[in-house]
């Protein structure tokens, strides 16, 4: 079997395993890259050395459009499926173990977040009043829901009694000629599904003063006239991560609010905007240090007394 008729198993197998998304990636990278430089080699005979001269040749000149570089980020997701896929070779007993375990993954740089500020925030929100995307967008603001979390959100998730609302299903952008069905209507080019993770099926709370718009529903329209920096729907999700952070300092919140399993992820992409708290955490030890320190006085005063006297 070659590389290019064992992806081709593979995608047939997790076709329905996945959402249409993330298998629409899957295809559409062993389609361009993955069985063009690898697909001729024999499963059996592919090797560590193989993949990583496939990676060097994406990154100097990957893109199928214009013959440059391909984006590092883009590798690293063509590093993920080949390991994904080549895992799932050990498990049908096809490999004894999978050659991406001894590839390494190419550098990324870090990307920065973007997100809005306090008064950016507050003037998006004030120039939102009565148009057709205010309500999606503050649920976005004020709950740091995914685009496809909100904009998949029921009635029927909505608990504006309590100011809750829960995160049940997402939806997808897929190609026009397919309709779903959703809410008993048939929906073209769109499709309704399970959340991403079973962890971010989760409760989130909401501000009262967004439940009182939720409670008296409008359609509204137009962001341009806010004067706020455009910056793509998951920027809002950012925004209340970022905003949440400043004002609590507290990770596992924020990683809560996002659906995060912990608090690594959080720290990984919102860590730099916490400068502050180190010291902050530094001063305090200090003063508990010092305060427990010889039943409350002054340590270093008492020694600074001790040492003067001994000189006299």
């Amino acid at each position: 079997m070659t590389v290019a008729e064992f992806m081709a198993r593979w995608l047939e197998a997790v076709r329905h395993q996945v959402s249409w998304n993330t298998y629409r990636g899957y295809e559409q990278r062993t389609r361009t890259h993955i069985v063009p430089d690898l697909g001729h080699l024999r499963l059996l005979e592919l090797r560590p050395l193989h993949v990583e001269e496939a990676q060097r040749r994406w990154l100097a000149s990957g893109n199928r459009r214009t013959g440059g570089p391909l984006d590092p980020r883009t590798v690293l997701h063509l590093h993920r499926v080949l390991h994904l896929a080549l895992e799932r070779a050990v498990k049908w007993r096809l490999l004894p173990l999978n050659p991406m375990e001894g590839v390494e993954p190419p550098s990324v740089p870090r990307k920065e977040q973007g997100f809005l500020t306090a008064a950016e925030a507050e003037r998006l929100v004030a120039a939102l009043a009565g148009d057709e995307y205010e309500l999606p967008i503050l649920v976005g603001l004020y709950c740091g829901l995914r685009p496809a979390e909100y904009l998949a959100l029921r009635w029927r998730d909505l608990d504006l009694e309590r100011g809750e609302l829960r995160v049940m299903q997402s939806v997808q952008r897929v190609r026009r000629d397919q309709v779903s069905e959703h809410l008993g209507r048939r929906v073209e080019g769109f499709r309704f599904g399970p959340t991403k993770t079973h962890r971010s099926r989760r409760p989130v709370a909401m501000p009262p003063v967004l439940v009182e718009l939720l409670q008296d529903w409008r359609l509204r329209q137009a962001l341009e006239r806010a004067g706020v920096r455009r910056v793509v729907l998951y920027a809002l999700r950012h925004t209340m991560a970022t905003l949440v952070l400043h004002e609590t300092k507290d990770l596992k919140l924020v990683a809560a609010r996002l659906g995060h399993a912990d608090e690594t992820l959080a720290l990984r992409t919102y860590g730099h905007l916490l400068p502050g708290v180190d010291r902050e955490v530094a001063r305090r030890l200090g003063e508990v240090i010092r305060l427990r320190g010889d039943g409350g006085r002054d340590a270093n005063a008492d020694r600074r007394h001790t040492n003067g006297t001994s000189r006299s």
